[in-house]
């Protein structure tokens, strides 16, 4: 992007950055200009290069006002393989969040470990976590989490103690787990299996599974009890969201 976008002071909405290895950098604008934008609230990311300058994206902290932040991996067939064994080219740095950020957007993520990136004591703030595609195996839980939302979209590697995660994530209200269908019978492709362990009954919550929506997806989902939940509302939301560049 052009540097004069970090002059225009009172940016709130910014999507569509482009992080590129191949760029002027007297000419364009990089992630650590971005902190110059002091009203920005959110921000999405492409990440389009094999070659990432780590300390460029240590500016994030920086945004004070920052809510919501996406991150999106250019998905080609290096980094959405279904096979996590299959290592990707691009350089993942540490990342240092935003202290306020409410909503984390992780798309194509090419590692099957995220401990760095996915971080509770670096995220303390964070209330939505929503987490599709790419190679990932395992969400890090070892320390406890403060999500409300957790959504996970067509990550055929995943494996998780659903048990264990809930544990951890101890605020949760929703939890939601999406897997494509080839098509309308209902049947689940051997690509997309069905969430290995996902609960079948935990006390003070409801479990539904599968709820087939219009976008040839199958939902499975659970919530608390106590907490009202328009599940239309909610599958028209997973669409959206799904189909979202």
């Amino acid at each position: 992007m052009p540097k004069w976008i970090c002059e225009i002071s009172n940016l709130e909405v910014l999507k569509g950055f482009v992080v590129s290895g191949v760029r002027n950098k007297t000419q364009s604008c990089r992630v650590s200009d971005l902190s110059e934008l002091k009203k920005l609230r959110k921000l999405s990311i492409r990440i389009s290069s094999e070659q990432l300058d780590k300390e460029d994206f240590s500016g994030l902290k920086d945004l004070d006002r920052l809510l919501i932040l996406t991150i999106i991996w250019r998905d080609n067939k290096n980094n959405s393989s279904s096979s996590p064994n299959n290592k990707s080219n691009v350089t993942i740095p540490t990342y240092s969040f935003p202290k306020n950020l409410e909503k984390l957007d992780i798309r194509c993520y090419p590692e099957a470990e995220a401990s760095n990136l996915l971080n509770p004591t670096e995220l303390k703030n964070l209330k939505r976590l929503y987490i599709r595609g790419g190679k990932l195996i395992k969400i890090p839980y070892n320390d406890k989490w403060k999500v409300e939302i957790l959504r996970l979209r067509f990550l055929q590697n995943l494996k998780t103690d659903w048990v264990e995660l809930m544990g951890s994530f101890e605020n949760l209200k929703y939890v939601e787990y999406v897997t494509k269908i080839p098509n309308r019978t209902g049947e689940l492709p051997q690509e997309y299996p069905e969430p290995e362990n996902f609960p079948e009954n935990v006390d003070g919550w409801i479990i539904q599974k599968p709820i087939t929506t219009h976008e040839d997806e199958s939902v499975f989902c659970m919530y608390r009890a106590d907490t009202p939940v328009d599940m239309n509302s909610t599958l028209q939301n997973a669409s959206i969201t799904s189909n979202e560049s």
